[in-house]
């Protein structure tokens, strides 16, 4: 998979490898003002063709199922375990495909002709990682699930993937109906593949991005997070290998933007492999105070250059 790349600004930056620490925002205040509820729409529209498609007659096409729904709000794995229902949002920290994206600095790095970084990460060894640290309760009282993966932007490929999951689910349904006869044990059948469903859907939805917003070439990493009360919970225990705080940024709108700030520890230094700096001028001595930067901070073996686009100063 290699290495993916998320721009980002100096103080940002500096945050970041001070606490060997991601951000994972709130969906809900992306740059996409449409972000997880544009999935929620595609629903709507595949289900109705799906139904047609099938037969069903069109007055009994229901074609607005989610809009009662909160797009940012989905169930926590953990439900299951607690046995009641525990609500969670998407959080998502974003990557670039491309190490030197031009559109990528300008929009999320280097504003007000400001010095502009692009961290360079393993995306395996961070999968990976984010997904160890997942499968662990958190002393912070905070329980998530991690995910990650690249963003799809066309059209025909969004919908064929949620006309997929919907034809499975309408398959299924009736296989339940088929095999169970009792009335109480198809209804409880039927909730249970509905459940499974929708967690199918919750998996996708942070994954699926309008074709306008191609130009990022995202690779994303997103994570299901709750805040549950500790005693709420069995596992909790002092060797948690990563922090998590709760904390609020401005936007470059001047919105405020809340966020969970990740702490791999110790990891963080062998996932991290790169950075590029974006100067707005003289770049060798930002690329000398980057590097200086990282041998203060430990990360001896992280590659530092400068980036072969250039940008004009205003």
């Amino acid at each position: 998979m290699g290495l993916v790349y998320h721009y980002t600004s100096p103080e940002a930056v500096l945050s970041i490898l001070r606490n060997k620490a991601l951000w994972f925002s709130d969906c809900e205040f992306m740059n996409d003002p449409e972000e997880i509820a544009y999935c929620h729409r595609l629903y709507d529209e595949a289900w109705a063709e799906v139904c047609l498609e099938a037969g069903i007659p069109e007055e009994q096409v229901n074609r607005k199922i989610t809009s009662q729904a909160n797009p940012y709000e989905c169930e926590s794995p953990i439900s299951e375990e607690l046995t009641f229902s525990v609500p969670a949002r998407y959080y998502s920290f974003s990557t670039c495909a491309e190490a030197d994206n031009l559109a990528m600095w300008s929009c999320y790095a280097c504003r007000n002709g400001e010095t502009g970084y692009a961290l360079g990460f393993d995306a395996e060894l961070l999968t990976q990682e984010l997904q160890d640290l997942a499968s662990s309760f958190l002393e912070s009282e905070v329980y998530f699930d991690s995910r990650s993966g690249w963003v799809c932007y066309a059209e025909n490929d969004q919908g064929e993937q949620i006309k997929r999951l919907i034809l499975n689910h309408l398959v299924e349904r009736s296989v339940i109906c088929e095999r169970r006869s009792s009335l109480l044990d198809r209804v409880i059948a039927g909730e249970v593949a509905r459940g499974d469903h929708w967690e199918q859907i919750s998996a996708l939805a942070p994954f699926i991005k309008r074709p306008e917003f191609s130009y990022e070439r995202e690779y994303r990493f997103v994570i299901r997070l709750c805040q549950l009360p500790i005693d709420g919970l069995e596992g909790c225990g002092d060797d948690s290998k990563a922090e998590v705080r709760q904390g609020w940024r401005l936007s470059s709108s001047g919105t405020l933007v809340p966020y969970y700030e990740l702490s791999l520890g110790r990891a963080f230094s062998d996932v991290l492999k790169e950075v590029q700096v974006m100067h707005l001028g003289e770049s060798g001595i930002a690329v000398s105070g980057m590097r200086r930067l990282l041998d203060s901070f430990g990360y001896q073996h992280v590659l530092v250059r400068e980036a072969d686009v250039r940008l004009r100063k205003s």
